[in-house]
C-alpha cells in the first residue's frame, strides 16, 4: 500500500453535501506546478522524501481503510472458498451413505432406530452401511425420518451451495432455494403416494411422504390425494418450464440434423446406384452381343451332333451362369469406372447376386429336364455307359448300383412339365435291362442350388447294393431302430408320487373335537344397547351419524356407521379410547374408512365370545374344496366365512404375539390343515423347537411327514445345530432350483406336473415335495445373531420357487428379532394381541395389533391388506390323536433326508497346518493374556494388545487351530481350552519363544 499517495491539498472538506459524500476540487495550474516540482524533488533525493512519507500518510486516513477494506476482502474469499469446500465434501458423504443405505438399511434398521448416537458410535463394527455410524444415522434420517428419495434433492442444493461458494459456477441463492424445496417436497409426496401400499422396511418418501399421503387419503380419498400430488407435478413443471422448453428445442435440434444426414446419405446411396446400375447396363448389352454370336456358332455345331451329346453339350452350356455370381467377368474399362465411382452399395450388389444364382438354378433345371427326355425317349444300342467329355466329367462319379423298375419310377415324373433332378449317384435313374450313368454335373455346383424334387426323401427306402450287378432288383432292407422296440414296453400311465405309501390315510374328522356352535350369542338388546351409547358417544363430540348397522362375529361385532356430510374420519379415529371407555369393552379398533366402503367400522368385543372349533373349520366345503397347493385354515372371519389362504402363494409367513394370546394354538392350526390335506410323499416339516415344548408332540411323524439331517433328531431343540439345518436348506434349495432350470420350468408346481406326465428323465430328475420350516425365532436370533439371519433371508428370498416356505414364530416382536431384512420378503403375517403399538409396527407396518383382545384375536396381512380373524382353536388331545392316527401306519425308514453341510471352520489338517506354520509374533503374548483372563474374544485382543481387528482375528484363528479355544459362538466370546500351564507346555514342545 505504500505505493498509494493522497494529497490532502486536494480535498475540500467544505465540499461535503447532505448525502454524505465528498467532491474532489479542481486544481488550479500554480498547484499542478508545485506537484510536478516535487515529483522532481522525489526523484532527486529518495531518501528524504521516505522520511516524509509518514507525515503525508499521518494527514491522510484513507490509505488504512483502503488497507483495511483490501484484506476484508481476502478474509471473506478465503472464508468463502473453506464454506464452499466443506459443503461439496458433506454432500459428497451423504450421497455415498445413502446410496449405501438401499443395500445396508435393512440390516442397520434395528441398530439405529430407537437408539442415540453414542451408543451406535460404540459398537461401530455391527453396522453395515459404508459412511460407518454416522453414515448409518444420517441415512436414517434423511431417507426414512424425513423426505425419503427427495433427500436426494437436498444433497444437490448442499452441494450446489459450495460450488457456487468456490466460485466454480455462479448460482442466485433464492432461485436455488425455492426450486430445490419445492423438487424434494414434491418428490417426497409423490414417492409416498406411488409406495403407499407397498410393504417394505421404510417407506421411500420418507416419514413425511407417507404421513401427508395418508392425511389426504384420509380426508380427501384417493382422487383428492391423486389431485394433490397432480397440482405438485405441475408446479414443479412451471417452475422449471424455461429448462424444459430449452431441453425440447434441443432435442428438436438435433433430430433434425440427423434427418438432415439421413437424407443427404439417401440421395448419395441413390446416386451411387444408379451410377452402378447404369455401368452394369453397358456390361450387359456386351456381353448379351459376346452370347449371342457363341450361340448361332453353337447350333450349327449341334445340328450334326448325336442326341447323347447334345444332353452333355446342354449341361456344360450352362456352366458360366453358375460361377456368373462368383467370379464376374469385368472388361478393364468396366473395372477403371468402378475404381473411380467407389461403389459401396451392398443391397443392390446383394440383390445382382440374387438374380445370377436365380439365372443358375433355372439352367441347371433346364439341364436336368433336358437329360431325362433324352433318357426316356432315345433309344440306347450299347448298354455301357455313355462317355461324356473329359473336361466336364468326374470319373469317381460315373458309378451306379442298379435298381428296379419301380425304384426307377419313383425318380420320374410322369408331368412332361416338371424334372427332377437326380438325389444321389446309387439312386440315379435306370431302366430294366440297361444301366445308364448320366452326365456329371460341373464341379463347382452344390447339391443346395440344383432344383429339388417334388419327392419326399423321407419316404423313399434305403437301396441296398446287390451283390450280382445283372440282377433286375434289389432287396429293400427296413431297420427298425431299437428304441422304438423298447418305447413299446415303456407305460404311458402318469407317475405317481404316493405309490410307496399306497394305503395311507388321512386323518379322520371324528379325531376332532365337536363343540357346539351358538347363533345367538348377541342378541338384538346388546347391539340396540350399544347401538345407542355409540351414537350417544359420538354426538357428545361433535359427529353426527346418519346410519349404523351392525354384523356380528364369533368375538367381536363390527358396527359400520356412515357419518353425515362435511365429518372428517379423523375426528372419529380419534376418539377410540373414549368410546372404550363408554362401551366398557375390552379393546376398540376403528376402521376408518372400511375398505371397499363408504363407512366406518368401529370393532367392539362381544361380552359372550365363541370358540370356533378347527373341526368346523376343516370340515367345511370352502376347505375342502380348496385347490391351493398348501392350503391353511385359519378360522372364521367377521363375517362368519373360513379363511382359507394358500402357503405357496404368500410364499412366507411371520407369527407373532405376547404370551398367551394364542401364537402356539395358531402354529398348531397350521400345521394340522396341511396334515388333513397333503399325501407325506407331497409335504415335509423341518421342525425348530429351542422351547423343546412347543412341537415335541409330532416326534411321532417323524417317518411320515418330517426332515432331517443324517444321524440328527428329526425336531431341532440344540441352537447351536440352528445353523447347520438352516445351510442345509440353503443347499437343498440350491439343488432344486438346479434341476428346475434342467427341466426349463419356473417353480416347483410345473416341475412336479412335467415329472408326473413323464417328461423328465427319472436317472436325472426327482419328485420333490414342497418343504415347510417351523422356527421359534426369537431364542436363535438373539443366541445366534448373523449367523442365522443371512441363511433366512436368502430362504426367504429365493426359496418359494424350490417348493421351501418358512414359518417363523417369536413371541418378542422386536427390531432386534425380527430385522428389516427378514422383514423384507416376508409378505404374509399374522399378529396376535401385543402390548404396545410399537409391537404391532414391527408386525404390521401399522398399528392395531394392541387393540386386540387376545384368546386367538388376530390379523392376518397379505401384501397390505388386512382381515381379522378368530383363530380355530385345537386341544392338544386333538393334537395327539392326530399324531397317533398318522404314526400307526406304515411309513417310509427314515426321515426325508437333508444334505449335509460341513461348516467352514472344519477344513481339516490343511488348513490347520497353515495357520500354526503361519503364527504372528505376538502370538504368545495374545494366547497368555487369553488362557489368563479366559476370555476368548477378538474385540479384547485388539483393545489390549493395540492392533487392528483383522490382525486380531487371524491370532484368534491361530489360537483355535492351536487348540487354546474354541470354535466361534455367534457374538459370545469363544471358549478357552486351556490353562497356564498346559499353554506354557505347548509352548515349549512347539519351541515358541
Amino acid at each position: 500500500m505504500e505505493s498509494f499517495e493522497i494529497s490532502a491539498d486536494s480535498y475540500d472538506p467544505s465540499s461535503l453535501t447532505s448525502g454524505g459524500y465528498g467532491q474532489r476540487t479542481p486544481e488550479p495550474s500554480a498547484q499542478r506546478n508545485n506537484a510536478t516540482q516535487s515529483e522532481t524533488k522525489i526523484r532527486q533525493n529518495p531518501a528524504a522524501a521516505r522520511q516524509a512519507r509518514p507525515s503525508a500518510t499521518s494527514a491522510t486516513p484513507a490509505a488504512p481503510a483502503k488497507k483495511q477494506t483490501a484484506d476484508n476482502v481476502s478474509t471473506r474469499r478465503r472464508w468463502k472458498l473453506f464454506a464452499g469446500i466443506t459443503l461439496i465434501v458433506f454432500a459428497a458423504y451423504m450421497l455415498i451413505v445413502c446410496v449405501s443405505y438401499f443395500s445396508a438399511g435393512a440390516d442397520d434398521q434395528s441398530i439405529v432406530q430407537g437408539r442415540q448416537f453414542a451408543r451406535i458410535s460404540s459398537t461401530p463394527e455391527a453396522v453395515s452401511n459404508t459412511g460407518g455410524p454416522l453414515g448409518a444415522f444420517l441415512a436414517d434420517i434423511l431417507l426414512s425420518q424425513w423426505l425419503g428419495i427427495g433427500s436426494f434433492i437436498l444433497i444437490f442444493y448442499v452441494g450446489a451451495l459450495g460450488i457456487s461458494l468456490v466460485g466454480l459456477r455462479r448460482m442466485k441463492f433464492w432461485d436455488l432455494t425455492y426450486k430445490c424445496l419445492l423438487t424434494s417436497i414434491t418428490l417426497s409426496i409423490l414417492t409416498g403416494f406411488v409406495t403407499y401400499t407397498m410393504t417394505s422396511h421404510n417407506f421411500w418418501g420418507g416419514n413425511h411422504g407417507h404421513l401427508v399421503n395418508e392425511f389426504l387419503i384420509t380426508n380427501t380419498g384417493w382422487w383428492g390425494a391423486i389431485g394433490v400430488n397432480m397440482l405438485l407435478v405441475a408446479a414443479v413443471a412451471l417452475v422449471f418450464l424455461r429448462e424444459l422448453q430449452t431441453a425440447y428445442e434441443a432435442y428438436r435440434n438435433r433430430v433434425k440434423k440427423h434427418r438432415e444426414r439421413i437424407a443427404r446419405e439417401r440421395a448419395a446411396a441413390e446416386a451411387r446406384r444408379r451410377q452402378m446400375e447404369a455401368m452394369m447396363t453397358d456390361d450387359e448389352v456386351a456381353t448379351a452381343d459376346n452370347n449371342t454370336s457363341d450361340k448361332s456358332s453353337s447350333d450349327n455345331k449341334t445340328e450334326s451332333a448325336t442326341p447323347a451329346d447334345r444332353a452333355a453339350e446342354t449341361m456344360t452350356e450352362h456352366q458360366p451362369a453358375q460361377h456368373h455370381h462368383e467370379v464376374p467377368t469385368y472388361t478393364p474399362d468396366t473395372e477403371k469406372r468402378y475404381e473411380q465411382a467407389e461403389l459401396t452399395d451392398i443391397d443392390t450388389i446383394a440383390d445382382d447376386n440374387t438374380a445370377m444364382a436365380t439365372d443358375a438354378a433355372s439352367a441347371s433345371a433346364t439341364a436336368a429336364a433336358n437329360w431325362h427326355e433324352t433318357v426316356n425317349t432315345t433309344p440306347v444300342a450299347d448298354p455301357s455307359p455313355v462317355a461324356c467329355p473329359a473336361e466336364t466329367m468326374h470319373a469317381a462319379s460315373m458309378t451306379s448300383a442298379p435298381v428296379s423298375s419301380e425304384t426307377a419310377d419313383n425318380y420320374t415324373n410322369d408331368n412332361d412339365n416338371k424334372a427332377v433332378a437326380p438325389v444321389t449317384a446309387s439312386a440315379a435313374p435306370a431302366s430294366e435291362d440297361h444301366n445308364i450313368t448320366p452326365p456329371t454335373a460341373p464341379a463347382a455346383i452344390q447339391p443346395d442350388e440344383l432344383p429339388q424334387p417334388d419327392v419326399d426323401l423321407a419316404e423313399i427306402p434305403d437301396v441296398t447294393e446287390a451283390e450280382d450287378e445283372t440282377a433286375s432288383a434289389v432287396n429293400l432292407v427296413v431297420n427298425t431302430p431299437q428304441a422304438v422296440a423298447e418305447a413299446r414296453h415303456i407305460s404311458n400311465e402318469p407317475y405317481d408320487p404316493t405309490a410307496e405309501l399306497s394305503h395311507f390315510r388321512f386323518p379322520s374328522i371324528d379325531l376332532l373335537e365337536k363343540r357346539a356352535q351358538r347363533t345367538d350369542h348377541v342378541d338384538l338388546e346388546e347391539q340396540e344397547e350399544n347401538k345407542e351409547r355409540l351414537t350417544q358417544t359420538l354426538n357428545t363430540f361433535g359427529v353426527k351419524i346418519s346410519q349404523i348397522e351392525a354384523t356380528v362375529g364369533p368375538t367381536i361385532t363390527r358396527y359400520e356407521i356412515i357419518p353425515e356430510a362435511g365429518t372428517r374420519t379423523r375426528s372419529v379415529k380419534t376418539l377410540g379410547e373414549d368410546l372404550q371407555l363408554s362401551l366398557a369393552a375390552l379393546g376398540i379398533r376403528i376402521i376408518a374408512p372400511v375398505p371397499g366402503k363408504g363407512t366406518i367400522g368401529i370393532e367392539v368385543p362381544n361380552k359372550d365370545p365363541q370358540i370356533v372349533s378347527i373341526r368346523s373349520i376343516l370340515s367345511s366345503e370352502a376347505f375342502q374344496s380348496s385347490k391351493a397347493e398348501l392350503p391353511i385354515a385359519m378360522g372364521s372371519t367377521i363375517t362368519n366365512d373360513v379363511y382359507v389362504t394358500d402357503l405357496a402363494k404368500l410364499p412366507h409367513l411371520l407369527v407373532a404375539g405376547a404370551t398367551g394370546m394364542g401364537k402356539s394354538v395358531g402354529l398348531n392350526t397350521i400345521i394340522a390343515s396341511l396334515l388333513y390335506k397333503k399325501h407325506p410323499a407331497e409335504l415335509k416339516f423341518v421342525l425348530i423347537d429351542p422351547k423343546r415344548v412347543e412341537l415335541s408332540l409330532y416326534r411321532k411323524l417323524e417317518r411320515h411327514y418330517l426332515a432331517a439331517l443324517p444321524g440328527e433328531d428329526a425336531i431341532i431343540t440344540d441352537t447351536s445345530k440352528v445353523v447347520t439345518v438352516l445351510n442345509s436348506l440353503c443347499i437343498e434349495m440350491g439343488k432344486r432350483l438346479d434341476l428346475l432350470e434342467k427341466a426349463g420350468v419356473r417353480n416347483i408346481k410345473e416341475y412336479n406336473e412335467k415329472f408326473i406326465a413323464r417328461r423328465l428323465n427319472p436317472n436325472e430328475h426327482k419328485f420333490m415335495p414342497y418343504i415347510v420350516l417351523i422356527d421359534e425365532f426369537a431364542d436363535i436370533i438373539l443366541t445366534a445373531g448373523k449367523e442365522v439371519e443371512n441363511p433366512v433371508s436368502r430362504l426367504a428370498a429365493v426359496a418359494r420357487a424350490a417348493g421351501i416356505h418358512l414359518i417363523i414364530a417369536t413371541q418378542r416382536p422386536s427390531v432386534t428379532v425380527i430385522t428389516g431384512a427378514i422383514k423384507t420378503n416376508i409378505p404374509g403375517r399374522i399378529a396376535f394381541r401385543v402390548n404396545q403399538g410399537v409391537d404391532s409396527r414391527t408386525i404390521l407396518d401399522q398399528v392395531g395389533a394392541n387393540q386386540l383382545i387376545g384368546k386367538g384375536d388376530m390379523l392376518f396381512s397379505c401384501n397390505g391388506v388386512i382381515d381379522r380373524v378368530q383363530c380355530a382353536f385345537i386341544d392338544t388331545d386333538e393334537v395327539k390323536a392326530i399324531c397317533d392316527s398318522i404314526s400307526d401306519q406304515i411309513g417310509y425308514c427314515e426321515p426325508y433326508q437333508l444334505p449335509e453341510f460341513v461348516p467352514p471352520t472344519a477344513e481339516g489338517p490343511a488348513r490347520t497346518g497353515a495357520q500354526l506354520g503361519e503364527r504372528d509374533p505376538m502370538f504368545k503374548e495374545a494366547g497368555m493374556m487369553v488362557v489368563e483372563t479366559q476370555s476368548g474374544s477378538t474385540t479384547n485382543l485388539q483393545r489390549k494388545l493395540a492392533i487392528g481387528f483383522g490382525r486380531a482375528g487371524r491370532i484368534m484363528d491361530q489360537l483355535e487351530a492351536a487348540g487354546v479355544v474354541g470354535p466361534a459362538q455367534g457374538g459370545k466370546p469363544r471358549p478357552v481350552l486351556m490353562d497356564i500351564m498346559a499353554f506354557e507346555n505347548y509352548l515349549q514342545l512347539n519351541a515358541i519363544n
